[in-house]
């Protein structure tokens, strides 16, 4: 989906993340990680998923059960390693 056509904000998020088991969120070196089913506090996802304007950050995919968001080479790297 074009996020510029159809954005996803913080009411989105938990319709989005339904089935997802992580969330890995890269920020350039920096990355955090989410287990979801480990009782991951709601208020630093939505910190940590929403940009400035309150959409979500991109890039963003879902491989799995796992999400990644945002852009940081690293992390893209170890995710999608074949």
């Amino acid at each position: 989906v074009d996020a510029r056509k159809v954005p996803y904000g913080k009411a989105d998020l938990e319709a989005l993340l339904e089935g997802a088991s992580t969330i890995v969120s890269a920020r350039g070196k920096k990355t955090a990680v989410f287990d979801l089913m480990g009782g991951t506090d709601p208020a630093d996802l939505v910190k940590e998923l929403l940009g400035r304007t309150g959409n979500l950050r991109a890039p963003a995919a879902r491989l799995g059960k796992t999400w990644l968001v945002g852009w940081g080479e690293p992390a893209w790297t170890e995710i999608l390693r074949v």
